[in-house]
């Protein structure tokens, strides 16, 4: 309430002084630039379950994943891009040797979208976004099991990464 008053107290004071012919003392305008920065901020979070676990499945077939559901995010002003890396010599190894089913046999189905199989050391896109944010994304998972497959346990990685714009 006071700095009301005086400044209603100055503007009348000067409003008086404009009306006599008296001088104001000079004033200058001084710009100031300001400047902030806003870290990025990319992440995943719930993956659920956190295994991409394919059933039992005859060689020869496709095997298909119950699906992993995940949030995916990023402040990045263009958006992000949720990718699975692929690394040369990651297939799928037999447990106690001797096999291995290759990477490129996996394929993902994100949100529904068109299946798109994994490259050999290779970048594969699974979902886009070209705004800042957050989304649930609902991932299933196929594996084209070759025929003539040694049977077996097999285990491998795969690798999700976001990617700002």
């Amino acid at each position: 309430m006071r700095t009301i008053i005086r400044r209603t107290a100055t503007a009348a004071a000067l409003t008086a002084l404009l009306g006599t012919g008296v001088a104001l003392p000079a004033m200058a305008d001084v710009p100031v630039p300001v400047t902030a920065h806003v870290n990025s901020s990319v992440g995943f979070s719930a993956f659920t379950p956190g295994t991409i676990a394919f059933p039992a499945t005859d060689a020869g077939q496709t095997a298909t994943a119950p699906a992993i559901t995940y949030t995916a995010s990023s402040n990045s002003a263009g958006g992000f891009n949720v990718v699975i890396a692929a690394v040369s010599g990651n297939d799928l190894a037999r447990t106690g040797g001797g096999a291995t089913i290759p990477e490129v046999n996996m394929g993902v189905r994100d949100n529904g979208a068109a299946k798109v199989m994994l490259q050999p050391s290779s970048i594969t896109t699974v979902y886009t976004q070209s705004t800042p944010g957050s989304t649930n994304n609902t991932d299933v998972w196929s594996l084209n099991i070759p025929a003539g497959q040694a049977s077996g346990d097999y285990t491998g990685i795969v690798t999700y990464q976001i990617a700002g714009m």
